[in-house]
């Protein structure tokens, strides 16, 4: 079984990277963001980059941009409710992050990025704090906020000299990807947890389910008791030798947290029923899983299903 990888939510941001385009020094956090971006993709950030001047460029051609200068993005924010009417073509920004947030993103890259940048003291002082909590603002008060508002904040806090910068065409993409989309939160995109199959499963089994709750702090509880999320694959391998084919897992969500929280629980799990899966498949014909035939997997699968229940 393949392992499974992802994130990104529209503004919360991270670090590190090896090639990435010359930015401005005076945008030193900006930079940090998007060369953490860059370092937990495959191919450090070219098709990303390559995207984002495409982006730029229909904007151009629409005639939402004049041209790419700090000016132009100025007045495209301005004038944000033409640019969010539903009638611009997808970018394709936010539908590329998605899809390296599923599959080709190192997630563990990106995770520890997110969570040393955003603890630094340059950070909490920054404009790009500003900016990430206005998003947050906004999402507690509706799921898809009021355009309007939520630019206007945003104008208090841009200059025309930030849209030199990478992070900022960035972030103007993202919204005008998932406003178009009628979908604010990048992170509310596909969130189905893996499943091979779909039983019905009584109220009395799901009492004895093995239970994961996230919460949107980034905080997981596994049977109700508080857990490290590097204890959490352990834990399930446990959960599963036990049980073995009578075991269900219980996922409660709230569909606030950061999409890359969500992602790293999601491949604790997989890495659980793979590993306990590997084992087995050893055992029984001293091969690993995915080198077994399909019959052979099948007979491996029936001792260890993944039977996940979602309780978002």
């Amino acid at each position: 079984m393949k392992k499974i990888v992802q994130p990104l939510i529209c503004i919360v941001l991270l670090l590190n990277s090896c090639t990435t385009p010359k930015q401005k020094v005076d945008h030193e956090l900006e930079t940090i963001f998007m060369n953490c971006i860059y370092s937990s993709l495959p191919d450090n950030g070219v098709e990303l980059i390559t995207i984002l001047k495409k982006a730029e460029q229909i904007l151009i051609e629409e005639e939402l941009l004049k041209d790419g200068s700090g000016e132009s993005y100025l007045k495209l924010y301005k004038n944000i409710e033409k640019a969010t009417d539903g009638k611009l073509q997808d970018l394709r920004v936010a539908e590329y992050i998605q899809k390296m947030m599923q599959k080709d993103l190192d997630v563990d890259n990106y995770v520890n990025c997110m969570q040393e940048f955003m603890q630094s003291p340059k950070f909490l002082d920054s404009k790009l704090n500003k900016l990430n909590k206005f998003i947050n603002l906004a999402r507690s008060e509706t799921n898809t906020p009021e355009i309007k508002t939520l630019v206007n904040n945003m104008l208090t806090v841009f200059e025309a000299t930030d849209f030199e910068h990478n992070y900022y065409k960035y972030l103007t993409f993202l919204l005008l990807d998932k406003y178009n989309q009628t979908d604010f939160e990048i992170q509310n995109i596909d969130r189905s947890l893996p499943k091979e199959t779909a039983p019905k499963i009584s109220a009395s089994a799901l009492e004895q389910a093995f239970k994961i709750e996230m919460q949107p702090e980034e905080v997981l509880f596994v049977n109700g008791e508080k857990t490290p999320r590097n204890s959490l694959r352990k834990k399930v391998i446990t959960y599963l030798r036990k049980h073995k084919s009578e075991s269900i897992i219980s996922v409660k969500y709230d569909m606030k947290i950061p999409y890359s929280f969500y992602i790293v629980v999601q491949n604790e799990m997989v890495g659980a029923f793979e590993e306990v899966r590997n084992e087995l498949a050893k055992q029984k014909f001293n091969s690993s899983f995915d080198d077994l035939t399909q019959e052979q997997q099948e007979e491996i699968k029936k001792t260890y299903p993944m039977k996940i229940v979602d309780q978002e």
